[in-house]
């Protein structure tokens, strides 16, 4: 495969950044922002993400998000899309050696081959019950700050 049908196949190529907004687009339903950072090389996607929702007990999880893609085959003329799983943890600010936190998010999007757009189910927990969002709307926006607080 030519490097041009490379980077048509995947808009990207190398190393690059990309953030989402993530939701169901209810009013007061959760919204998650995420900034990632992928490797078409190793197929590898990190990064950081903040779970919002307004409401009487305002919800602010953020999370450290690592995990993979692959490329969901098709037949042409049909374009491929992409499949992202991702597993967040939270941030511990001074680690023991010894200690493995709890996966404290979920994230499963389906992407177009270009990376801009697709549908996303995620959960999380919240006060010992997980919470799941499914079909929501992944939208790419510009680099977001959702640097935890």
């Amino acid at each position: 495969m030519s490097q041009t049908s490379n980077e048509t196949q995947h808009n990207e190529v190398g190393l690059f950044q990309v953030s989402y907004r993530i939701s169901s687009g209810l009013i007061g339903a959760p919204v998650f922002h995420v900034n990632l950072t992928v490797s078409t090389v190793t197929q590898k996607v990190g990064g950081i993400g903040t779970i919002t929702q307004t409401r009487h007990r305002p919800v602010q999880l953020e999370t450290n998000l690592s995990g993979n893609y692959f490329v969901l085959p098709i037949l042409p003329p049909q374009e491929h899309s992409l499949s992202v799983h991702l597993t967040g943890l939270p941030f511990i600010p001074h680690p023991l050696n010894n200690v493995v936190p709890h996966p404290n998010v979920e994230l499963y999007m389906r992407l177009d081959a270009h990376w801009q757009a697709g549908i996303a189910t995620f959960s999380y927990f919240e006060d010992g019950t997980k919470i799941t969002i499914n079909d929501a709307k992944v939208q790419k926006v510009k680099f977001a700050d959702v640097v935890p607080v």
